[in-house]
């Protein structure tokens, strides 16, 4: 249940994100932007994929250093964590 959380609040805050992109393009022309604004819906779309995409890392990266088995070849902490993080 609290994986389904916390992905309703990604999705919820992601969609905020995309709302507040297509307001934002939807403003008229203005002497500094001559062309308006409506390219700035992309700039909004890209910095969701960001987000998720580092997010999304981060969270297996962790995952996967925390939950790697401490077999006589991996007992480090260091070496469980650098190579998850170094995918």
């Amino acid at each position: 249940m609290l994986a389904e959380g916390v992905h309703s609040v990604a999705d919820s805050t992601n969609q905020v994100l995309l709302l507040v992109g297509g307001r934002r393009a939807k403003r008229p022309a203005s002497a500094l932007h001559p062309f308006g604004y409506a390219r700035e819906r992309y700039v909004y779309a890209f910095l969701v994929a960001i987000i998720l995409f580092t997010l999304g890392g981060l969270y297996a990266a962790g995952s996967a250093s925390s939950n790697a088995p401490a077999t006589p070849n991996c007992r480090s902490f260091c070496w469980r964590t650098a190579v998850p993080w170094s995918a």
